[in-house]
């Protein structure tokens, strides 16, 4: 990796940080996307760090969340580590 692609990787983890710490300031969760879960899921980060994950359903222009469940301590704190989230 070039010295400007480290450049560039480190500039979208700071905004990625940033983005993160304001959502949990104005009390709202973090998404988090993941190749892992199926297109139609995703996870969000809560500020007391509880992580769960949901599943949206769009129909004829109206949305619907569902919780599919909660992550336990250990799955969140994996969840955090492999996205860098400390």
């Amino acid at each position: 990796m070039t010295s400007a692609e480290r450049e560039q990787v480190e500039g979208l983890r700071a905004a990625y940080h940033e983005l993160r710490q304001s959502k949990f300031n104005a009390g709202q969760p973090f998404q988090i996307l993941s190749k892992k879960l199926p297109s139609d899921q995703y996870y969000l980060e809560y500020v007391d760090g509880k992580i769960i994950i949901e599943h949206i359903k769009i129909i004829g222009g109206h949305v619907t969340a569902t919780t599919v469940r909660e992550l336990t301590q250990v799955e969140a704190f994996k969840i955090r580590r492999e996205y860098g989230l400390f």
